[in-house]
C-alpha cells in the first residue's frame, strides 16, 4: 500500500465515520469547546492575580523605601 493511498483510506475513513456518527462528533466538539472555554478562562484568573501580586508587591516596596529613608 503506497503511503498516498494510506493516506486517503485514513482521511476516508475519518469522513465516514464523521457522517456516520454525527451525535458522537457533536459530543466530541462540545467537549472540546468547553475545556477551550475554561482554559481561557483559567488564563484570564492568573493574569488577574499576577497583577494584583505586581500591585502588592510595588506597594510593599514603597513601605520598605519609606522606612529605610526615615
Amino acid at each position: 500500500m503506497s503511503e498516498e493511498h494510506e493516506e486517503g483510506a485514513i482521511s476516508t475513513g475519518i469522513e465516514e465515520r464523521l457522517c456516520y456518527d454525527k451525535e458522537e462528533t457533536m459530543r466530541m466538539v462540545m467537549v472540546m469547546v468547553i475545556v477551550v472555554v475554561s482554559n481561557g478562562v483559567s488564563l484570564k484568573r492568573l493574569k488577574e492575580q499576577q497583577e494584583r501580586a505586581k500591585g502588592h508587591a510595588i506597594v510593599e516596596l514603597m513601605r520598605l523605601k519609606d522606612k529605610l529613608l526615615a
